[in-house]
């Protein structure tokens, strides 16, 4: 029975890793909202509508010089030999600082060798090469350095080699030398031990704008958002109950204390949860110290902790247009036909149809599959059929 908690973990840090939360009183109110009249196949149908919205949302990426300047970059050939540092090659002394500056040069990409060419440059890394339709395009990256220097191994035990880390970067696209997106991010990074009390990074490629944000505190807050113009395609803010410097100690995990998560679409679906995980633990721990006494059943071990499950774990589907609420999500474990623990994630309708997420989600949904596949396609650079 140990197994089912950290099946409730899981279960729990799968959740977080997708959604996020917001201020409680409204959290607790849209998992609140009356169940929705719609079949669980009528539902399917607006879900799928939604999503094909917001795929096509994201369509002006094609057309999208910033985007196009990431594209060209990352597809341009050697690229990864030129953004390492120069001097990574004397490690024959036996410590190495990496300073930022070893990253500084003026980079320019031979279309005709495939090969890049480097200048000096003291106060920048910049990348000059060319998108898919031909456009003249520069990557402009600048840092302020911390005095902090992350160690990685090298192998060799003698050796020792030390990366200087940003407080800052920023990073400048250009097409055609007009300045078309930008990246950004600081942290308030003061020891290697310690998580920064805040983070923050943000992107502005064109019309399209991303802005997160992770501030250490008592709760954890973080919080992200995705716009196309003012049109708000993604929201994301999350409280988190958990030492997150945990995350920075050797063969350690960070076991959140609280969630509360809230996450939007198109500011129509709202994926919304609040968990006690503590709590949880507690009361599992309980059930299987009866259950190793043999004061509980291995059945009604499972179904008091599936009962935790019910009372400790809160999360909801709703639909922010119709103040409706799609289908709760029901945690469940169970026993397979081998005896084993498995755990599974189930939708419950208005009419108390309960049907698993993992195939709901599956089926019906062909014509979001076909969208999300051309607009990938979209992104990718034509070729010619070979025989």
């Amino acid at each position: 029975m140990k197994k089912i908690s950290l099946y409730l973990m899981a279960s729990l840090c799968a959740c977080s890793a997708i959604v996020s939360c917001g201020d409680k009183d409204k959290k607790d109110s849209l998992i609140d909202y009356p169940y929705s009249t719609l079949t669980p196949e009528k539902q399917k149908e607006k879900l799928s509508d939604d999503a094909i919205e917001f795929l096509q949302a994201l369509e002006g990426l094609q057309t999208n010089d910033a985007f196009k300047v990431l594209l060209a970059f990352a597809g341009s050939s050697n690229n990864g030999a030129a953004v390492m540092p120069e001097d990574e090659s004397s490690l024959r002394a036996n410590v190495v600082n990496v300073l930022l500056a070893n990253y500084y040069g003026v980079w320019t990409f031979n279309l005709q060798t495939g090969e890049w060419t480097k200048t000096a440059a003291t106060d920048r890394a910049e990348y000059n090469f060319y998108t898919e339709d031909g456009a003249p395009a520069q990557i402009v990256v600048k840092a302020t350095a911390s005095n902090l220097y992350y160690p990685v191994e090298t192998g060799d035990p003698d050796v020792s080699l030390n990366y200087q880390l940003p407080k800052a970067i920023s990073v400048k696209l250009y097409s055609n030398k007009k300045e078309v997106g930008s990246i950004a991010a600081e942290t308030e990074l003061t020891s290697l031990t310690s998580i920064p009390k805040l983070s923050k990074l943000s992107f502005s490629l064109g019309d399209y704008s991303f802005s997160a944000s992770l501030k250490k505190a008592n709760p954890n807050v973080l919080t992200a958002a995705l716009k196309s113009g003012k049109k708000s395609l993604i929201s994301l803010n999350c409280e988190l109950t958990a030492d997150l410097d945990q995350a920075l100690e050797e063969d350690s995990e960070v076991i959140p204390e609280k969630v509360n998560i809230t996450y939007t679409l198109l500011d129509k679906l709202a994926f919304v949860g609040t968990s006690d995980i503590t709590k949880a633990m507690t009361e599992i721990a309980a059930i299987n110290e009866k259950a190793e006494k043999q004061e509980l059943t291995a059945e009604q071990a499972l179904a008091a902790t599936n009962k935790v499950y019910a009372d400790n774990v809160k999360v909801a589907l709703v639909s922010l247009t119709d103040k409706t609420k799609i289908a709760s999500l029901k945690v469940l474990s169970y026993y397979t036909e081998l005896g084993s623990l498995d755990t599974k994630f189930w939708l419950v309708f208005n009419d108390q149809t309960e049907v698993e997420a993992a195939v709901y989600f599956s089926e019906g949904f062909d014509q979001v599959t076909a969208a999300l596949n051309a607009l990938m396609a979209s992104f990718i650079p034509q070729t010619e059929e070979t025989e």
